[in-house]
């Protein structure tokens, strides 16, 4: 990352000069005395390449913020601005126990049933018109009852024939907490469907998350298992070991009865993902490779500029627990609570938010110890499939421009 930034301010310096040559900017700013921000000295100053002293703006989630708050503990001295948000604990993640991700996870399916219940029989599929509670035990019955008689689905014009299973249900609820906004009125509809032993709709879903393959001519003259039939790139499942598993703390020799004990710990923390989290400790099982050195820690330091931590309310695998312990290590940071679902600030649309990290990036300034953001919209409680529409009438342009940014961020990150 220090090269990246270095790489970045002589990028940034001869963009600069490049700038400052073309012929309209020359005459613009001819005449401007030295001391206006708009002249060219101070132009080139603010942009010139500071040799060995260039300084981190970045802002990280997820895996991103281990990332960002390992880059401030190493290098304190280089830190502009750095937001971390989702906040993974740093020393559970370098022991490779993946232990502090899934307290409130299951917190989540109660928000769901509760939006759900607002939102009434219009936009819930799922509602029962009891309550809460009733949809509860409503979603619990379906899960159990594809447990034990999976759903068949006739082939249809556009797939194959499919069989709904248990694990498709909690793959797709586990996909619906991370992205509640996106996500919880097409969950309701699925589970709905799936409770009168409709499963087309849900067939289709796992038909879109799949990646086409063709076969490419090279491909079939060269053979399968050749270098013209491999993919382009590293897929997720085979590049994600590589990080983690060397990251963390060795499990070459961890046996089963260990991992099955740790397993069931991870079920105890989560009934909705306790099993597929497992997973990711049981990639590491049996890996040898080593990296050559790791940094030892600890992940604290007393930086340049403070960092902003963000967490959510309610975070399926990132608790915002884990904000306020990192937080700590870094002296006067502070963490920035967005009173909602999901995995990180982006999964709900919230200007609060998007204004305080703003404000941060532009000015350093922090929001106050305390700070709680509320999203602008929330699941089921508004008019529309499309919640991140905003139908107020007081916003302003810049609003309007802000949140379409934060719409645009949500779905790449999806």
């Amino acid at each position: 990352m220090v090269e990246l930034i270095e790489r970045h301010g002589e990028w940034r310096e001869q963009q600069v000069n490049n700038w400052l040559r073309r012929p309209e900017v020359v005459l613009n700013t001819i005449g401007e005395p030295e001391s206006s921000p708009y002249s060219r000295e101070l132009i080139y100053e603010r942009a010139r390449w500071k040799r060995d002293e260039e300084k981190l703006l970045y802002w990280g989630a997820s895996y991103g913020s281990i990332l960002g708050a390992t880059f401030a503990a190493m290098q304190p001295h280089r830190v502009k601005r750095v937001v971390v948000d989702g906040v993974a604990d740093a020393p559970d993640y370098y022991r490779g126990d993946w232990l502090k991700n899934l307290q409130d996870t299951d917190i989540i399916l109660d928000r769901f049933c509760e939006y759900c219940y607002r939102g009434g029989p219009e936009r819930c599929a799922l509602y029962t018109g009891t309550s809460p509670q009733a949809i509860k035990v409503h979603y619990k019955n379906v899960v159990a009852s594809i447990k034990t008689e999976p759903v068949a689905v006739p082939a249809s014009s556009t797939r194959g024939p499919e069989i709904i299973t248990w694990s498709d249900v909690k793959l797709m609820v586990r996909e619906a907490i991370y992205r509640p906004m996106e996500r919880f009125e097409q969950m309701a509809e699925l589970l709905a469907d799936l409770s009168h032993r409709n499963g087309s709709a849900f067939a289709d879903y796992k038909q879109q998350g799949r990646n086409r393959v063709v076969v490419s001519p090279k491909c079939r003259e060269a053979g399968l298992y050749s270098i013209e039939c491999q993919g382009d790139g590293i897929s997720a499942e085979n590049g994600n070991p590589g990080i983690l598993c060397t990251d963390g703390e060795s499990l070459e020799n961890m046996t089963q009865e260990a991992y099955r004990t740790y397993w069931r710990v991870l079920q105890g923390q989560s009934e909705l993902i306790g099993d597929s989290w497992a997973q990711i400790r049981l990639a590491c099982i049996g890996w040898n490779i080593r990296p050559k050195w790791r940094f030892g820690g600890p992940i604290a330091s007393n930086t340049a500029h403070p960092l902003l931590f963000i967490g959510n309310t309610w975070d399926p695998v990132t608790p915002l627990r884990n904000a306020h312990n990192m937080a700590r290590g870094f002296n006067g940071s502070v963490v920035l609570q967005q009173d909602s679902e999901g995995h990180c600030s982006y999964a709900f649309p919230s200007l609060c938010t998007a204004k305080t990290v703003r404000r941060y990036f532009q000015t350093g300034e922090l929001p106050k110890p305390g700070t709680v953001c509320d999203p602008d919209r929330r699941p089921f409680l508004n008019a529309g499939r499309n919640e991140w529409e905003l139908e107020r009438t007081d916003l302003s342009s810049e609003d309007r421009i802000l949140m379409d940014t934060l719409r645009q961020l949500a779905v790449a990150e999806a």
